[in-house]
This record gives C-alpha cells, structure tokens and sequence, in this order.
C-alpha cells in the first residue's frame, strides 16, 4: 500500500511538472549560403595566345650535349604545360 501511496505521488508530481507554461517556439534559424555564379566573357581580341617558341625545338635537342638532354626536355616540358593553362584558362572565360 506504501508503494502504491508513492508511485501515485511520484506521477502526480510528473504530471504538475509537464502542466506548466508552454516554452515559446524557437527562433527561426537562417542559414546564408555564398553562390558563385559564372558570367559570360567574351573572347580576348585577337584570339588565344600566340603559341611561344619552345626551348626544346629540333635544332636545340640536336646540338645540346646528351647530359644535358634531360633538362632541355624537362623545360620544354614546363613550358607547354604554362602554355596550355593560359589557353585553357582563356577558352574556359570564353562565353
């Protein structure tokens, strides 16, 4: 009968605790997100960049000395690559 006495009390209490003021609703919360948005640009005047004169033509890999060789090419290398990302970077604002 005790236990029965305090198990009633507890969930009266319970209940007295949920019957209180109702919380006010949370404020909305914004979240902002930065867009970038691709513009059209016209092609440059004149069209791509002109293609460069490589260090590594034919007449330069023929007298350069075989040790050598390997750098020549490397540089040359590095050159088409630079050359290439100009040209892409231009063709890809190209609209």
């Amino acid at each position: 009968m005790r236990a029965a006495a305090i198990a009633v009390t507890a969930c009266v209490i319970i209940l007295a605790g949920c019957a209180g003021a109702p919380r006010p609703a949370p404020e909305p919360v914004r979240i902002y997100t930065e867009v970038e948005i691709p513009v059209t640009v016209p092609c440059p005047e004149g069209g791509p960049p002109g293609r460069p004169d490589f260090i590594d033509s034919a007449e330069a890999i023929r007298a350069v000395d075989p040790v050598d060789l390997s750098v020549l090419l490397y540089s040359g290398r590095l050159q088409r690559d630079e050359h290439i990302a100009r040209l892409e970077g231009v063709m890809a604002g190209c609209g």
